[in-house]
């Protein structure tokens, strides 16, 4: 099972860690994952790219990079459930990596449209769990809980 939460869960460590802590995959399996979520230009802008270190929680990251990196690591293990908890509820107007390099930029939309794009091709034959609060990230289910609101 793999969660990608309303706030990201990162570990101090490098960002190789971070998607793969058990070193089970390919140093061009890790790319590939960083490009399809569309990370791979920032991480290769930082000067020592995946071997750079996060902070805390993975401070150093906007809120919206941090779930794409949960992301990347749930299409890595190719689990057969995937729960999505408010994924993109949290993701930033403005998503962009800051390095010393360059800006990577990114707008609320398109992540959120690349995050549903993902899971659509990626958990297509997966149960997906999703909990949101928009219309439009649970438009492709098949089938839909609806829980009154407790207030």
């Amino acid at each position: 099972m793999s969660v990608v939460p309303q706030e990201p869960v990162l570990f101090i460590g490098t960002m190789r860690k971070n998607l793969d802590p058990f070193n089970e995959y390919l140093e061009e399996e890790l790319w590939n994952v960083l490009e399809e979520v569309q990370l791979k230009e920032a991480i290769e802008a930082l000067p020592s790219e995946m071997n750079t270190e996060l902070a805390e929680s993975g401070l150093n990251l906007s809120v919206g990079q941090r779930q794409l990196v949960c992301l990347a690591r749930a299409i890595l293990r190719k689990n057969q459930i995937l729960i999505l908890d408010k994924a993109t509820s949290n993701v930033d107007p403005s998503l962009h990596f800051l390095s010393s390099l360059k800006y990577i930029n990114f707008s609320d939309s398109r992540t959120d449209e690349l995050i549903q794009k993902k899971i659509r091709e990626k958990f297509a034959q997966c149960t997906v769990l999703t909990i949101t609060q928009r219309l439009s990230t649970i438009i492709d289910c098949k089938r839909i809980l609806v829980r009154p609101s407790p207030f």
